[in-house]
C-alpha cells in the first residue's frame, strides 16, 4: 500500500512538473513574440519617418508607447540628415520630392537570450528606385536590447551601424550573437501600402 501511495505521489509530482514547465515555456514564448512584434512596429514607424511618409508629431505619437524609457531622438536612424520636425503633411510631401524614392526591406531575427537580457537583431536595406547618383544603397544593422526590470521587459537601447551597399555582409557589426551570425527569420517590406 505504501509503495502504491509513493508511486501515485511521484506520478502526481511529475505531472505537476510537466504542467509547470509547459506554462513556463509558453510564457517565455509569449514574451518573445511580444518583443518581436514591438521591434517590428518600431522599425516600421522609424522607416516611415526616415523616408518622409509621416510627420514628426505622428512619429512621436506612434513611437512613444513602444519605446518606454529610451529616447528615440537618439536611437532612430534617420536615413537623411535633416529633420522634418514641425513640418505639416503638405510641407512634408513637398520636401520629400527632393529625395529619391526608395524601397525599404528589413529582416528581423528571433530572440537571443543572455541572462536577463534579450536581443533582437534587424538588418534594413534601403535601395533607391531609379537614379543612383542621388543616393546609394544603405544598409542598417541594429541590435535591440531588452532588459528585465521589475518583472517587465524594457527596451534599454538600440545599437545601430550604417553601411553603404558595397560592404560585405560578413564585415558588418551587430549581426552576430556569441560569434555566430544571427538567423533572420522574416523579411518585411515597409513602405508598400
Amino acid at each position: 500500500m505504501k509503495n502504491l501511495f509513493k508511486k501515485r505521489n511521484i506520478i502526481v509530482l511529475m505531472i505537476l512538473l510537466l504542467i509547470t514547465l509547459s506554462f513556463g515555456c509558453s510564457k517565455t514564448e509569449n514574451i518573445d513574440e511580444t518583443l518581436i512584434e514591438n521591434t517590428k512596429m518600431i522599425e516600421k514607424i522609424d522607416h516611415k519617418y526616415s523616408n518622409y511618409k509621416i510627420t514628426y508629431e505622428e512619429y512621436e505619437e506612434e513611437i512613444s508607447s513602444l519605446t518606454g524609457k529610451i529616447s528615440m531622438d537618439e536611437n532612430h536612424h534617420r536615413s537623411y540628415t535633416t529633420s522634418s520636425e514641425g513640418y505639416s503633411k503638405e510641407e512634408l510631401e513637398i520636401y520629400s520630392k527632393h529625395y529619391p524614392d526608395v524601397t525599404v526591406d528589413f529582416e528581423i531575427s528571433g530572440v537571443y537570450d543572455y541572462l536577463d537580457i534579450k536581443y533582437i537583431y534587424t538588418k534594413s536595406e534601403i535601395i533607391p528606385i531609379g537614379d543612383h547618383d542621388k543616393f546609394d544603397e544603405l544598409i542598417i544593422t541594429k541590435r535591440y536590447v531588452y532588459v528585465l526590470e521589475d518583472e517587465d521587459w524594457i527596451l534599454a537601447n538600440i545599437e545601430k551601424k550604417l553601411y553603404d551597399g558595397y560592404v560585405p555582409f560578413e564585415e558588418m557589426e551587430l549581426i552576430k550573437f556569441e560569434n555566430e551570425i544571427v538567423d533572420y527569420k522574416e523579411r518585411i517590406h515597409v513602405l508598400e501600402d
